[in-house]
């Protein structure tokens, strides 16, 4: 091996450090902008070398290995928990220097955790899995907040209309307080909508206001 590489990557950016095996010269560099033009430009000055470099398996990993792996370098992705965990119990300042140098001496010493990386096609169905998955749980939560009843605050709970929690324990989403009246299992209560054995409109809590499920257009598939 010529080049042994440790890349510490973010999504703003990517540290860099490698070691010239043959000379024994340690260098360091940053990619900025952390996309794959980016990588592209970085990893062209080692053209026609030998490469070996590893990095955490991280967010965005995918692009950065396809982009070493068509320069010819052999790739090593590092899991990012066991890999932290070999850091020893001293504390050490961090910094993503000391990262990707954490890295790179891992590799050289043979110690380094490593993922297995999937082959291309098994990467795609991944991420139309992952991507079905946002689309169906925002048609979902579209839903829900179409149907979930408005119900006043029952007088001396302390709480003021709109101060719930989040509904869902999500942040920014709309919040629902239950009264007496509004008891029923919000389940129970979206399974009936759903199938229509119940109107929105007609169960006890619901906001006069609102539109009965029927007449609302559909969601998109």
């Amino acid at each position: 091996m010529a080049i042994v590489m440790g890349l510490d990557q973010h999504r703003a950016q990517i540290t860099a450090e490698w070691v010239d095996t043959v000379t024994g010269e340690v260098s360091r560099g940053r990619i900025v902008p952390a996309d794959r033009a980016g990588v592209r430009k970085f990893l062209a000055r080692f053209g026609g070398r030998e490469l070996e470099v590893a990095l955490e398996a991280t967010t965005g990993w995918r692009f950065v290995v396809e982009e070493l792996r068509r320069v010819g370098a052999e790739v090593h992705l590092a899991e990012a928990a066991q890999t932290s965990a070999l850091r020893g119990t001293k504390q050490h300042a961090k910094n993503d220097r000391a990262d990707a140098r954490h890295l790179r001496e891992l590799l050289m010493a043979g110690r380094l955790p490593e993922c297995w990386i999937a082959p291309g096609h098994l990467l795609d169905l991944r991420a139309r899995v992952r991507l079905r998955h946002t689309l169906v749980d925002e048609r979902v939560w579209r839903f829900v907040l179409s149907v979930m009843p408005v119900v006043h605050v029952p007088s001396g709970s302390g709480s003021k209309p709109g101060t719930g929690a989040p509904l869902g324990g999500r942040p920014g989403r709309s919040t629902v307080v239950l009264s007496k009246e509004g008891a029923m299992s919000s389940t129970h209560l979206l399974l009936d909508a759903a199938d229509g054995r119940r109107s929105p409109a007609t169960t006890p809590g619901f906001h006069a206001g609102r539109a009965p499920l029927q007449q609302r257009p559909a969601l998109p598939r």
